[in-house]
C-alpha cells in the first residue's frame, strides 16, 4: 500500500465510510445502532457527541485523522497509547474499543475497508472517551438522583478544537478531564491500589475473638502485613511480628481515622469487618470517586466551601489553599443532605428558628405529654400563622392537646440563645431544598466518628471560625464585632460582599493533606446506586 497517498479525497472519504458502515453488520464495525461488543448502552440525548460521524466530520473536515497508509498516523498512534493506560484515570480501555482496535491495528495488509475500519473505530473511542472525560460516564440523574450540581457537557466543537490543538492529542485529551488537585490524588491513589490488587492484596482476619495490646500470637502478625500494606505501619526486622505492641496500636489507629472508625487501637469486630473489605472494592471505590470528580464543574472558584457529606467534614478553601477544616454533622437516613451547589450570601447571628411544621408535629410537641413546661423551658413561642405579622398565642388560647397528634395549624418559633437547636450563627445560602449550616447546641456529637444525625442541614463543630474568616470580605465585622454582637443576643445580620459558592458533596474516598487514603462506610448508598451502573454484578460490602 506504499504507493497509495497518505490523504484521502473528500468524496473519496464519504463512500468509504458508506461502504464501511454497510458493511457493518458482516464485519462487526460498531456504529451508533449497533456499539459492538466493548461498548456500553449509553444513547442518552444530552450528550451531542452521540451525533453521527458524519456529523463529527461535518465539524473535523472530510480528512481521516487517525490513519495513514500503511496504518495509524502519528496521532492515531498517540491516541491509541493513551487509550491503552486509561485505567490512570479510573476508566477501562475495553469500553472504548481498545480490543477491537488493537487486533485491526496489528493486521499487516489493510486494504482501505479495513483501514476504514481503523478509522471508525478510533472515532467512536475518542467521541467516547472524550464525552467521559468531560461530563463522566454515568447519567447521575438516574444513578445518583439526589446529584444536583450541574455539570459540563460535551460537545462536538470541543472534542474538534482537541483536534485542531497544537498540543499532542494525549496530552489535550487528558486535560478535557477535572484538573482539581484532589482528582489527580485519587489518581495517584488508585495506582497504589492496583499494585496490591496484583500482588494479590491482603489476607483476611479470620478470627471472631478482639485483638488488645498484649496478645501474641498469629493473628496479629496477619493484622500487621495487613497494615504495613497500606502504609498504617512501617515495617521492622527486629522485635516479634505475633506481638501487638505499641507500634501496632498506633497503626491500628491510623487505620481506624482512615475508615471511620472510632480510634481505640482494638481490632474489634467492627475493625475486622473494614480490614476483610477485599482490594478489589477498594479500587471500584476510588474509580466511583474519579467519576463524581469528572462530574463537578471544571472552575470551583478562587474562594469556596466544600462539604462532603461522607466524610462529615468542611473545607474552606481560598486561591487554592484550604484556609480552614472543621467536622461537621449532616442529614440521617430519613433525611439525606443532598448534593448540589448554592451561593452563600449572608450569616443570620443569633438567629430565631421557625420550627417546620413536620418537627413540631412529629418531634416536639409531643415532648409536652411527659413535660408540660416543654416550650417554655426551650424558648418556644406559638404564633397564630406563618405571616410576618403573626400573634402570639399561648397553648391554652390554641386549644391544642397532645391528643391532637399532628394536627397543628399555628407556628413554632424558638427565641435566640443557648437552647435554640441552630446555635448562635447561621449561614444561608437560598435554596430549594433549605439546607443551611448551622452552629449547634449538641457538640458532644461531634466526637462521634460516623455523624448522621440531622434533619439534613450542616451543623458546624467551628462556626465562629468560619464566620470570622469570611469576615475577611467585610469591612464592618470582625471577631470583636461578632463576639460582642453574640453576648447582646440581639439578632444581626453580615451580608457578604461576595456570595461564597458552597458545594454539599459526596466522595466516600478521598486523600488528605499528609497523603493518606481515606475510606468511608457507603451510608447514604449512593456508591451501591453507582456500582451497579459502572459494574454490573459487583456487589458493595462497605
Amino acid at each position: 500500500m506504499g504507493h497509495q497517498q497518505r490523504k484521502l479525497h473528500g468524496w473519496q472519504l464519504g463512500v468509504l465510510i458508506i461502504v464501511a458502515l454497510l458493511c457493518s453488520t458482516a464485519i462487526g464495525t460498531p456504529t451508533k445502532e449497533s456499539p459492538g461488543a466493548g461498548s456500553r448502552d449509553d444513547s442518552s440525548p444530552e450528550s451531542a457527541v452521540q451525533s453521527s460521524i458524519a456529523d463529527f466530520y461535518r465539524v473535523t473536515g472530510s480528512e481521516p485523522i487517525w490513519i495513514e497508509a500503511p496504518g495509524l498516523s502519528e496521532k492515531g498512534h498517540r491516541f491509541f497509547g493513551l487509550l491503552k493506560n486509561i485505567d490512570s484515570e479510573g476508566l477501562d480501555a475495553k469500553d472504548y474499543w481498545y480490543d477491537e482496535i488493537l487486533a485491526l491495528s496489528r493486521e499487516p495488509d489493510l486494504d482501505w475497508i479495513g483501514l476504514w475500519r481503523l478509522e471508525l473505530l478510533l472515532d467512536l473511542s475518542y467521541l467516547s472517551l472524550g464525552k467521559d472525560l468531560i461530563q463522566g460516564r454515568a447519567d447521575w440523574n438516574l444513578h445518583d438522583p439526589r446529584w444536583h450540581i450541574p455539570r459540563s457537557r460535551a460537545q462536538l466543537a470541543d472534542l474538534a478544537a482537541v483536534l485542531n490543538s497544537t498540543i499532542p492529542i494525549d496530552h489535550a485529551l487528558r486535560e478535557l478531564g477535572p484538573g482539581h488537585g484532589a482528582y489527580h490524588q485519587l489518581k495517584e491513589a488508585l495506582a497504589r491500589y492496583r499494585e496490591i490488587e496484583k500482588a494479590g492484596g491482603w489476607d483476611p482476619i479470620e478470627t471472631n475473638q478482639s485483638l488488645k495490646p498484649g496478645m501474641e500470637n498469629a493473628t496479629v502478625s496477619i493484622v500487621r502485613r495487613r497494615l504495613v500494606l497500606e502504609g498504617d505501619l512501617e515495617a521492622r526486622d527486629e522485635g516479634s511480628p505475633f506481638l501487638y505492641d505499641e507500634q501496632l496500636v498506633q497503626g491500628v489507629k491510623a487505620f481506624q481515622r482512615r475508615h471511620g472508625l472510632e480510634e481505640d487501637g482494638v481490632v474489634g469486630r467492627k475493625t475486622r469487618e473494614v480490614m476483610n473489605i477485599p482490594v478489589s472494592e477498594r479500587v471500584r471505590q476510588i474509580q466511583m470517586n474519579l467519576e463524581r470528580w469528572r462530574w463537578l464543574p471544571r472552575e470551583l472558584g478562587d474562594e469556596y466551601i466544600m462539604v462532603n457529606t461522607a466524610s462529615f467534614r468542611l473545607d474552606y478553601v481560598r486561591n487554592a489553599e484550604t484556609a480552614l477544616s472543621m467536622r461537621v454533622i449532616v442529614g440521617d437516613q430519613l433525611h439525606r443532605t443532598p448534593v448540589f451547589m448554592e451561593k452563600m450570601t449572608y450569616i443570620d447571628i443569633n438567629p430565631v428558628w421557625n420550627v417546620p411544621q413536620k418537627i413540631a408535629t412529629e418531634e416536639i410537641l409531643p415532648q409536652l405529654a411527659m413535660k408540660p413546661d416543654y416550650l417554655e423551658r426551650k424558648g418556644f413561642r406559638i404564633l397564630s400563622d406563618w405571616s410576618p405579622g403573626a400573634r402570639e398565642l399561648t397553648l391554652e388560647e390554641t386549644g391544642w392537646s397532645t391528643e391532637d397528634g399532628g394536627h397543628f395549624p399555628y407556628r413554632l418559633q424558638q427565641a435566640a440563645g443557648d437552647q435554640n437547636a441552630l446555635g448562635k450563627i447561621k449561614f444561608l445560602l437560598p435554596n430549594r431544598y433549605n439546607i443551611y449550616l448551622h452552629d449547634t447546641p449538641g457538640k458532644s456529637l461531634f466526637s462521634k466518628p460516623r455523624r448522621t444525625f440531622s434533619h439534613g442541614c450542616i451543623r458546624l463543630e467551628n462556626p465562629k471560625g468560619l464566620a470570622v474568616a469570611l469576615f475577611e470580605q467585610l469591612k464592618q465585622w470582625d471577631e470583636e464585632r461578632l463576639e460582642q454582637v453574640l453576648a447582646e443576643g440581639v439578632n444581626s445580620k453580615a451580608i457578604l460582599a461576595r456570595p461564597v459558592p458552597v458545594y454539599i458533596v459526596y466522595f466516600s474516598s478521598w486523600v488528605d493533606e499528609s497523603g493518606a487514603v481515606h475510606f468511608s462506610r457507603d451510608h447514604y448508598h449512593r456508591d451501591r446506586a453507582l456500582a451497579r451502573h459502572l459494574f454490573p454484578g459487583e456487589e458493595i460490602s462497605y
